[in-house]
């Protein structure tokens, strides 16, 4: 069994750095999401520019910082 920052983490820094940070995508690691279901989850709850959002999960803060890039 591979490892969570195993090979999948190496594919995606390696494409990452051919294609260009704009393809970095914070929340981007596995049990995050991907990036159109963070955009659901932001539409779903009509998240607006200014307004707060609490981040209460047991990650690194990714989908947040998605959303504050985002938003």
């Amino acid at each position: 069994m591979e490892s969570e920052f195993g090979t999948v983490a190496g594919w995606t820094e390696e494409a990452v750095r051919a294609l260009g940070p704009e393809h970095a995508v914070p929340a981007g690691c596995r049990g995050s999401g991907s990036e159109g279901a963070l955009r659901w989850l932001a539409d779903a709850l009509a998240v607006r520019p200014g307004e707060r959002v609490l981040d209460s999960g047991a990650g690194v803060g990714g989908p947040a910082g998605w959303l504050a890039a985002e938003r």
